[in-house]
């Protein structure tokens, strides 16, 4: 399982795991550290999870709330793989 290194050291590694056959979004505040939690059901699609993270990264509103700078979402399969990622620090 690969997760990007500040999640996994906050001990976020059981929370990027997503459901069975399904896609996680996650994202990071690279500023202040915290943790930004996806739906826990998680996207149908790779597609779909990626345009959420590229959604709440990038200035639209997306699932988190209002797209901004300094996050970063990840998007992570049912292994608990990183497959997509969006944002800048």
């Amino acid at each position: 399982m690969y997760i990007p290194g500040t999640l996994l050291e906050l001990g976020y590694q059981e929370d990027c795991v997503a459901p069975p056959g399904r896609f996680l979004v996650v994202g990071m505040d690279t500023m202040t550290y915290d943790f930004l939690p996806g739906d826990p059901e998680g996207f149908e699609t790779l597609e779909v999870a990626q345009g959420v993270a590229e959604g709440m990264t990038g200035g639209e509103i997306g699932s988190f709330g209002s797209g901004q700078t300094m996050v970063k979402a990840y998007v992570f399969n049912d292994h608990g793989e990183k497959v997509g990622e969006a944002g800048s620090f």
